[in-house]
């Protein structure tokens, strides 16, 4: 269960690309950049509903972000997401500094499904890493890894986490995913995508146990991949 914060984690980094290009680049170009890029990170389908930028205010919201579910499992998506607020410091908005004022995910809802052979974010979570292999090569070999970003202060709220299994039809389990905040990520100087990422990690990992606990996934588990836990 705590594998589903991958899935917050793409979304943070997907919006964060998409603030680059916030200050030269229409609403549309911003939309099919965070689609193509989402899609080439997870290996599915991303959607996003529009996208509007406000550039004399600095902002920008994302309304109606899915991503998609891997192939073999049958919910409508993996992750979707109404609405996303973004606030940018353009005083301080540079091509090695970017400085985010405020990031609100607001209402995100995880569709977590079961499955003989696994969930279905155990399977995104693979084709993420393979991504994220490739990026850390290119990278490596660029001598570059981006600008440095630094995120003020980031809100994670009205989430709701709902499980089912392809082992047990007609069987939904819900719970709240809890609200998170976190502030001051990068520090004064920034930080690079990765180690931003791993403090969202360890704030995430928590949260989400605290909300796993609400669940009990053994009712969307068949007999024999019960016993199969039994003996792991």
């Amino acid at each position: 269960m705590k594998k589903v914060l991958i899935v917050l984690i793409i979304l943070i980094a997907i919006v964060a690309a998409g603030v680059y290009y916030v200050l030269g680049n229409l609403d549309s170009i911003v939309k099919s950049a965070i689609e193509k890029n989402g899609s080439e990170v997870t290996g599915t389908s991303v959607d996003v509903g529009s996208v509007s930028i406000k550039l004399t205010e600095g902002s920008a919201t994302i309304d109606n972000f899915k991503v998609g579910n891997p192939k073999g499992f049958d919910s409508d998506y993996l992750f979707s997401m109404n609405k996303t607020r973004v606030q940018i410091d353009t005083s301080r908005l540079s091509t090695d500094l970017i400085v985010i004022k405020e990031v609100l995910l607001d209402g995100p809802s995880i569709n977590y499904e079961l499955s003989a052979n696994g969930s279905n974010v155990d399977a995104i979570k693979k084709n993420v890493e393979s991504s994220s292999s490739g990026s850390s090569s290119s990278e490596s070999s660029s001598g570059s890894s981006g600008p440095k970003i630094i995120i003020q202060n980031l809100v994670i709220q009205n989430g709701e986490v709902m499980a089912s299994s392809s082992m047990v039809k007609g069987q939904t389990l819900k719970t709240k995913l809890p609200r998170v905040q976190m502030t001051n990520l990068g520090g004064s100087s920034g930080g690079t995508s990765e180690e931003i990422s791993k403090q969202i990690i360890d704030e995430l990992l928590q949260q989400i146990g605290a909300a796993a606990k609400n669940l009990d996934l053994s009712k969307l588990m068949n007999t024999e991949m019960l016993e199969k836990m039994g003996k792991d």
